[in-house]
């Protein structure tokens, strides 16, 4: 997939998230959340693992210039930091294992701290890996049955195309933490948030 049809699958999957459902959407955040409740040993599983809150050196929580400071530090190509539907939204690239990723922190006016970052993939084909991966930091998902029911109850919070899903749900601390990795025809798209944070919204 070329970067210039990634970037448009990335538009498209914004556009979507905060002018439609998926960022604001109260029914997916309150299942989500729910899951807390109903999976403990899910996401006991992913106590102990690193990299559950935030992503790479960038952490849930910081200010808008930790949050800059963290994207030179990891090697982020920053290409644009604009403000829209009520988040500042910080888009760049960066080069990973598998592929150059596309990234966009989020970060809500009303807390004016980092609660969301989503990552890019340009390509479906990188899914078993990515899964590993995640697998590997964050512990065990919470399985075929539940991402089908959050599919089926939450289906208007999701972009268009989705044909897999795989959530965690995970304490740290304070925090409710939800990963949630989409598999969509032409890309693969991670989500981490803090659900407190973006519940600010």
């Amino acid at each position: 997939m070329e970067q210039q049809e990634l970037q448009m699958s990335v538009n498209g999957f914004v556009f979507w998230c905060s002018n439609r459902a998926g960022w604001r959407h109260t029914a997916l955040r309150g299942l989500l959340l729910a899951l807390l409740l109903l999976v403990p040993a899910a996401v006991s599983a992913a106590q102990d693992k690193e990299g559950r809150d935030g992503f790479l050196s960038a952490r849930f929580g910081m200010s808008p210039e930790e949050v800059l400071a963290a994207l030179k530090a990891d090697g982020v190509r920053i290409d644009s930091d604009q403000t829209k539907n009520g988040a500042r939204q910080i888009r760049g690239k960066r080069e990973g294992e598998l592929t150059t990723n596309s990234l966009i922190y989020v970060i809500p006016e009303t807390s004016n701290k980092l609660a969301m970052v989503i990552e890019f993939y340009d390509s479906p084909k990188y899914h078993k890996r990515v899964l590993e991966r995640l697998r590997e930091q964050l512990g065990d998902d919470l399985g075929a049955e539940i991402a089908e029911m959050t599919m089926a109850q939450a289906a208007g919070a999701f972009p268009p195309g989705l044909k897999e899903l795989t959530l965690w749900a995970i304490t740290a601390g304070d925090s409710n933490l939800l990963v949630r990795l989409m598999r969509f025809n032409n890309y693969l798209a991670v989500e981490r948030l803090d659900a407190k944070l973006m519940s600010k919204q």
